[in-house]
């Protein structure tokens, strides 16, 4: 989708801000050990992904308000005591994140993180532009991740940059796209949010190079550099790669491969005739028990993805 980037730069982070929130390092550099304890990750863990439509006017007027949006999200929230993690696309840092927060209360962590313009100026982020948004104007646009507070949890923020993919006329190697991520440092749970440049993003500006490639390998690096040091990791998002057609599910390998299995076995269109949204679990503590694709009218009324459910047990 296109959003209407500004010049202006204000990396929103958590919305939590009762909560106190360190930083960690980015991508390539070194990461702490997660402190052992007793782990309280319940027997069965459910993690949903879902691309809102939630920030253009010209994709996405006419999908519902903000509210709706949020509402939907929050009846599976409140009907399953099992739901764990929410990764969110295509959403403004107030309307949705802010107000997402509000909404679960004390018991979740929701950390949102602003998408650069790909291409742009360094620091220059993509915008909201669907006119019946609350206010501010022109809040920042992007994706978010939210956690909930296993007993004991310890939940803590980390924004994860995908440095150095040569986007279009980015010539110093900015960061692209990155992800969302939090983590919880008692049960050793990454999770993270992620949204990859659309199919036809390179051809616009003349370029040959797939920039959904290097986004795939730079996720997946993320994923490995995590759970080689003992975490559990949930990679969810709308990667703009269709699984279900051969040379796209190719740039996917790195996923695939990675130590990692992806929560609907099935391959399930999330679009009408595609399969672009993905939960991507950590293969040597997790179990896949299942999934599900949510292409209800209540959900296609309000965006034009479908939400996606997956469901795993811990195994260590």
């Amino acid at each position: 989708m296109h959003l209407t980037p500004t010049t202006s730069w204000s990396r929103a982070g958590v919305v939590a801000a009762a909560l106190t929130a360190m930083t960690l390092p980015l991508s390539g550099t070194a990461t702490a050990k997660a402190d052992p304890g007793p782990l309280r990750v319940p027997a069965q863990v459910n993690v949903l992904t879902w691309n809102i439509c939630g920030g253009s006017q010209s994709s996405c007027a006419g999908k519902g308000t903000a509210e709706e949006k949020l509402d939907r999200v929050m009846q599976r929230v409140n009907e399953d005591s099992t739901l764990t993690v929410i990764a969110l696309q295509e959403v403004c840092n107030y309307a949705h994140a802010a107000r997402l927060q509000e909404r679960l209360g004390d018991q979740w962590v929701v950390n949102f993180r602003a998408a650069p313009v790909m291409g742009g100026e360094h620091g220059q982020l993509n915008r909201c532009t669907l006119k019946n948004l609350p206010a501010p104007k022109d809040q920042p646009a992007g994706v978010l991740v939210a956690m909930k507070k296993l007993p004991g949890a310890s939940i803590t923020v980390v924004d994860e940059d995908f440095a150095g993919v040569p986007y279009a006329n980015d010539k110093d190697g900015h960061p692209t796209q990155g992800a969302a991520c939090l983590r919880d440092s008692v049960n050793k749970l990454l999770a993270c949010s992620s949204h990859f440049p659309f199919s036809g993003a390179d051809a616009e500006k003349g370029t040959t190079y797939d920039s959904r490639s290097g986004c795939a390998k730079q996720y997946a690096a993320l994923g490995t550099k995590w759970r080689t040091q003992g975490w559990r990791t949930v990679l969810a998002g709308d990667l703009n790669l269709n699984a279900r057609v051969w040379p796209e599910r190719f740039v996917l390998r790195p996923l695939y491969n990675g130590g990692n299995f992806e929560g609907d076995r099935l391959d399930r269109r999330t679009v009408p005739g595609a399969k672009l949204d993905y939960i991507f679990f950590s293969a040597d503590n997790w179990q896949r028990r299942g999934a599900a694709v949510d292409n209800s009218g209540a959900i296609s009324s309000v965006s034009d993805h479908y939400l996606l459910k997956a469901t795993v047990r811990p195994i260590r």
